[in-house]
């Protein structure tokens, strides 16, 4: 006989309680998944800072950049998808592994229409994994236009043979106008 986990009655929130388990168990994977991926924009072979009569040495690693993250963020709401059907094959809430794997990708995608149910005792789960695909789905988008920031910044100051810090991006040159004194409003 196969050995099911079955919350018993008056345990309403059992289901509620495992689904928030495992959605935090899912974003901190997914942090610690994208504080790597940050130290690998960081490192030196992905410097972005740089020169502009490479043009197309910055563009293939630009490229390559967000390639390689976009790829291990893939991996990553991959993991989180399997997290969720091994809980739903161990809960007994789906009967095999290909279908679980079906149902949790659908439902974190929020695609949800896989045909497949939750048996009735865990289907508060499948809008717990719902919620939480799309506050991973939202956590690599933020990421993802962080990074497209950073290399429209480094673009901009190799254009105009700027370094530092306190150089002013395009989008807020407007704030500081041009100096009498010939500054470009950029402090020193």
């Amino acid at each position: 006989m196969e050995k099911t986990f079955a919350p018993t009655k008056g345990t309403f929130m059992a289901p509620w309680l495992i689904g928030l388990l495992v959605s935090i168990g899912c974003t901190l994977l997914h942090a610690i998944g994208m504080g790597s991926l940050e130290m690998l924009v960081d490192s030196p072979y992905f410097a972005l800072n740089f020169d502009f009569s490479r043009h197309w040495k910055r563009i293939t690693k630009q490229t390559f950049l967000i390639t390689v993250i976009c790829v291990c963020l893939g991996f990553l709401h991959m993991l989180e998808s399997i997290s969720w059907a091994v809980l739903f094959v161990y809960l007994g809430a789906i009967r095999n592994c290909s279908d679980a794997l079906f149902y949790s990708f659908d439902t974190m995608s929020t695609r949800g229409v896989s045909g497949i149910v939750l048996d009735r005792q865990w289907r508060v789960l499948g809008a717990v994994e719902a919620c939480s695909g799309m506050l991973l789905v939202g956590m690599s988008t933020a990421f993802l236009f962080g990074i497209f920031q950073r290399l429209g910044r480094s673009t901009w100051r190799s254009r105009h043979h700027l370094s530092g810090t306190n150089d002013r991006s395009p989008e807020i040159s407007w704030l500081h106008p041009a100096r009498k004194d010939g500054q470009n409003g950029v402090p020193q």
